[in-house]
C-alpha cells in the first residue's frame, strides 16, 4: 500500500476515534438526543394526562449531570406561579415530580414574593450615601404548612394564592430578614456608636420606601480581624434612645 494513502488512512482513523470520544464524553456531560427527545414526549404526554385542556409549555430542559436525569420545566402562560419540573431517566422513566411542592404547596409564590420583597429592598438600600455596603440582601422568610419549624414570624407558603398580589409591607413586617455587610473607610470607624448611626438611617430609608422588616442581620467591618456583627436585631428595636445597650445585647461574641 501506498505510503501516502496509509497515512491518510491513519488520519481518518484518528479523526473518527477523536470524534467517537468527544462524543461519548459530551453524552455524559451535557446527555444525549435520544434520552433528550424522549424526556420532552414524555413531560408532554404527562400534561396531557394530568392537566388537559390547560396551556402548559415546555420552556427548557436540561441534563442534571449529577442525579444523571433529563429534566423539564413546565410553564402556564396564564399562571407563572404554577410551574413545575419533570426529571426523567435516560429511558423516559419519570423520577421526579416538582408539582406538589411547587404548586400544591404554593412554594412558587412564595418564591416570587419573597424575590420581589428583596428586589425593592435592594433598590431602596442603593440610595443610601455615606457608607459602602459590600453585600445586602432581603427575603422574605417562609416555610410550608407541615415543616415543624416555627411559623410566626414565616410565611406559610401553602395559604398563599397562586399568582396573587399581596403587601409587601404587610408581609415585610411579619417576615423580612436583612443581611447587610458594611465595610468602614477605617479600622477607627468600626464602633458601637458608627454602627447604630448606620442602622438608625437604614431603618428610615426603609420607611420611607414601606418596606419594614422583622429582623436584621448585619456585619460592619474594616478588615477580618476588625469587625463588629450583630444578628436578631428587630426592626421594632431600632430607634435612638438607648440604641446602643440594643446592639451590644445583639452582639455576635
Amino acid at each position: 500500500m501506498n505510503w501516502k494513502i496509509w497515512v491518510a488512512l491513519m488520519i481518518v482513523a484518528c479523526l473518527l476515534l477523536a470524534c467517537w470520544g468527544s462524543s461519548v464524553i459530551l453524552s455524559k456531560l451535557h446527555g444525549n438526543s435520544v434520552s433528550f427527545f424522549l424526556a420532552d414526549f414524555s413531560a408532554k404526554f404527562h400534561v396531557a394526562c394530568h392537566f388537559p385542556g390547560s396551556d402548559y409549555k415546555v420552556t427548557r430542559t436540561w441534563y442534571d449531570d449529577k442525579p444523571k436525569t433529563y429534566c423539564v420545566r413546565l410553564s402556564s402562560a396564564s399562571s407563572p406561579d404554577s410551574s413545575f419540573s419533570l426529571a426523567y431517566n435516560h429511558i423516559g422513566v419519570l423520577v421526579y415530580n416538582s408539582y406538589e411542592e411547587d404548586v400544591i404547596n404554593k412554594e412558587n409564590t412564595a418564591i416570587r414574593l419573597s424575590s420581589e420583597y428583596g428586589a425593592k429592598v435592594k433598590d431602596s438600600l442603593t440610595s443610601i450615601p455615606n457608607f459602602t455596603m459590600s453585600f445586602y440582601q432581603g427575603r422574605l422568610d417562609w416555610k410550608t404548612a407541615d415543616h415543624p419549624r416555627d411559623g410566626t414570624h414565616c410565611i406559610i407558603s401553602n395559604e398563599l394564592d397562586l399568582d396573587g398580589v399581596y403587601d409587601l409591607a404587610e408581609l415585610g413586617s411579619k417576615a423580612g430578614i436583612l443581611s447587610i455587610n458594611i465595610q468602614a473607610k477605617s479600622a477607627d470607624a468600626v464602633t458601637i456608636e458608627n454602627l447604630a448611626e448606620i442602622l438608625l438611617s437604614i431603618r428610615e430609608t426603609l420607611d420611607q420606601a414601606n418596606l419594614p422588616f422583622y429582623t436584621i442581620a448585619c456585619r460592619f467591618y474594616y478588615s477580618d480581624h476588625n469587625d463588629i456583627r450583630v444578628s436578631g436585631l428587630l426592626y421594632e428595636d431600632i430607634y435612638e434612645e438607648d440604641f446602643e445597650t440594643r446592639i451590644y445585647d445583639a452582639l455576635i461574641i
